[in-house]
């Protein structure tokens, strides 16, 4: 990324620079908010909230539903017990969506925040955009450019979340205020698979827990999505499927003769990809790995 956006890992001793958190109702965490310990949950429960509700322009969130954007003030203890919870590595609690810096007040942010959650697709139809939540935020950082993030950003100098592996990551800029997002084509059919992802990425980790994700998962991963779609598998369960294999073999192991014949099949009768490959044994799986680079077949088209 360029020196206007950085995108870096960050000790926690960074985020005391931070003046807002940032929570989504919505997302229910097996333990939800109210299970977050001592003061923060105090804090978090006073009527009225220590804060402002952030809604968006379409009225799909009421005031129960709305984000949560809560001022710190200059409590360290808080700080700290956020980012225990947030980090808690029994479990992600992905409804804390970051801690956020401004030299804007709370009404300001949270405006921002309003409007940044409504974009426009390339063909001019609307969207929520919900890249503050933590596992589309890891993955808009492989898809939109750095002036895009900008956009996003906008009063927000400083904006520090929790990646799929449990660790702090930044964005800062300069914290100015900008037009509306322009997403191309492409992006907009990245952003549609970023659900897919993190449905792999979750599958993931129950089949090899406590595997640290390599940093590219989700680039990994959504590349072979692309390519599922291309090849015209069409059930949910075969993409999974489809993306693991490319990204625990090779990533040309789409190439390899008993992918392509798999595919072959697939493409000529109703059976399932999944179906397919899971017919096929350690010793064809480990065929798929090893195998020369001029064994491999050229792609179907």
């Amino acid at each position: 990324m360029s020196a206007l956006l950085t995108s870096d890992y960050v000790p926690f001793t960074e985020s005391r620079y931070c003046n807002y958190l940032l929570l989504d109702p919505l997302v229910r965490d097996p333990q939800g908010l109210g299970a977050t310990p001592g003061a923060l949950k105090q804090w978090l429960e006073q009527k009225p909230p220590v804060g402002k509700l952030v809604g968006d322009r379409s009225g799909a969130r009421d005031a129960d539903s709305a984000l949560r954007l809560m001022a710190f003030g200059h409590d360290p203890a808080l700080v700290e017990q956020s980012r225990s919870w947030a980090q808690d590595p029994s479990f992600q609690h992905v409804s804390l969506c970051g801690w956020l810096h401004s030299p804007q007040p709370l009404l300001a942010v949270a405006r921002h925040l309003e409007r940044a959650v409504s974009q426009q697709t390339p063909a001019g139809g609307n969207i929520l955009l919900r890249f503050h939540d933590p596992r589309v935020m890891n993955q808009l950082l492989t898809i939109l450019a750095p002036a895009q993030w900008s956009l996003l950003l906008g009063p927000i100098k400083q904006w520090i979340f929790v990646d799929h592996n449990g660790r702090l990551k930044r964005l800062q800029h300069p914290g100015v205020w900008q037009r509306r997002l322009d997403l191309s084509a492409g992006q907009m059919a990245a952003i549609s698979r970023i659900e897919r992802v993190n449905l792999c990425l979750e599958a993931w980790k129950r089949e090899q827990p406590g595997v640290v994700l390599p940093d590219d998962a989700n680039t990994v991963i959504d590349r072979h999505l692309e390519r599922a779609e291309r090849y015209g598998i069409q059930d949910q369960a075969s993409r999974i499927a489809f993306a693991l294999q490319g990204a625990w073999t090779r990533p040309a192991f789409h190439r390899h003769p008993l992918i392509q014949d798999a595919l072959r099949k697939m493409s000529h009768s109703q059976r399932r990809y999944i179906t397919l490959t899971d017919a096929l044994s350690e010793a064809d799986w480990q065929r798929v790995v090893s195998s020369p680079q001029e064994d491999l077949e050229e792609p179907l088209t």
